[in-house]
């Protein structure tokens, strides 16, 4: 399930990861509000938590995924992970190389630190 954290104001996007994430959870939830950030703001920053009741990613989930990056890829200005998931942290530090923008991951005891650089 994804969770948008409605208090993150302004051009960020905040979304929590907790069980399974799938393709609906992309196309019902985090993708209506990144467009909705994008056509209000222009250029959006995402923060995603992965939380420790985080149990995995079905293949619909990645695939919505990377088309919504794709998609959007000029309309991102940075993005950070915040995780004690050990896969998670590094597969956001291999696409940190690709990416056109910045993006960082943060372990949770640096959840502090994620949401400053997300807002900086």
């Amino acid at each position: 399930m994804l969770i948008i954290d409605q208090d993150m104001a302004g051009n960020v996007v905040s979304v929590k990861a907790a069980g399974t994430i799938t393709g609906r959870d992309y196309k019902e939830i985090l993708i209506p509000v990144l467009e909705e950030k994008i056509a209000r703001f222009g250029k959006v920053r995402i923060l995603y938590t992965v939380g420790r009741d985080f149990s995995g990613v079905t293949i619909g989930a990645m695939w919505n995924d990377a088309r919504a990056i794709i998609k959007h890829l000029n309309a991102i200005e940075r993005a950070a992970v915040i995780s004690d998931v050990r896969w998670m942290i590094n597969l956001t530090k291999l696409f940190s190389i690709i990416m056109p923008y910045p993006v960082k991951a943060f372990g949770m005891e640096k959840s502090a630190e994620g949401h400053a650089w997300i807002r900086g």
